[in-house]
């Protein structure tokens, strides 16, 4: 990558996660209904900036395999395709390309992409016909911007500053007592009030919901499940709730640890629910 683009690489990052992110939300929407066309193209629509970003930055092989996966998403629009035949596929090049964003982040080279285009590449040839979509029609490329990454770092830093300048407004105020000036006291009491809604703004800019944890637990419990032949539906409530970034981070492994315990321990097989009288699907 050249020294001109390299300035963009931590907004790439961000904004390339947020697309990824959004692909994998979709695409685990989609496996449970797979005749949901708004569904396809939001990953179709998501996998095309990714991709023409991408370029931009120079990164060719994540540029290949967004468009390998636009292939099949049109593939599967078209019904020249199974959407079922490509899940395990399209899950396996989000991994890739989440991979590929770690290693640019610790400026490594990108993850080869060649096996995974060519796989997809193998899906498209199979060309059999599936569902019938009722609703393609497309979703604007085009958003509003309403809100930004901004790294922890940062945030830190401002609310340092924002301690110190609470600190040293209450050396003012004692200054203001000794000395009883009226226009220094009403301009004191003006600071008092921007300092304490500046202090106010930042702790709530550190606020992430608590969803930030759960984005990855769907996948991760489909996985799983997958892999164990279970059955399982995972209903997760609360997620708008916000906690401050470090309660987030110190949360979320344990959070990750209960629910492989429950997949792996506290969930039966199809058949052994059905003999206890249960639906096959645990909740």
């Amino acid at each position: 990558m050249s020294e001109d683009l390299s300035k963009y690489k931590d907004a790439f990052l961000i904004e390339a996660k947020e697309h990824v992110s959004s692909m994998e939300k979709s695409l685990l929407k989609l496996e449970k209904n797979p005749a949901k066309a708004e569904f396809l193209s939001t990953i179709f629509r998501e996998a095309h900036t990714l991709k023409s970003m991408a370029a931009t930055m120079e990164y060719e092989e994540m540029a290949k395999l967004c468009h390998a996966i636009e292939d099949v998403l049109d593939a599967i629009k078209n019904r020249k395709i199974k959407p079922e035949k490509c899940f395990d596929v399209l899950f396996e090049c989000l991994d890739n390309l989440q991979l590929s964003l770690k290693e640019i982040a610790a400026d490594a080279e990108e993850v080869d992409t060649q096996a995974l285009v060519q796989k997809l590449q193998m899906v498209i040839s199979q060309k059999e016909a599936v569902v019938d979509y009722t609703d393609q029609s497309a979703v604007s490329a085009t958003q509003k911007i309403e809100t930004i990454g901004v790294k922890v770092e940062r945030l830190d830093v401002l609310m340092n500053l924002a301690e110190e300048l609470l600190i040293n407004r209450m050396r003012l105020d004692s200054v203001k007592e000794k000395l009883q000036h009226p226009e220094l006291s009403a301009a004191l009491d003006t600071l008092n009030r921007l300092v304490s809604e500046l202090q106010y703004n930042v702790m709530q800019s550190r606020l992430v919901p608590i969803g930030f944890v759960f984005s990855r637990f769907p996948r991760m419990v489909r996985d799983l499940a997958k892999q164990q032949k279970k059955e399982v539906n995972l209903e997760m409530m609360g997620s708008d709730i916000e906690l401050d970034r470090a309660v987030i981070d110190e949360i979320g492994e344990s959070l990750v640890h209960l629910l492989r315990n429950a997949v792996d321990h506290g969930m039966e097989t199809p058949d052994a629910r059905k003999k206890a009288g249960k639906s096959s699907r645990g909740q």
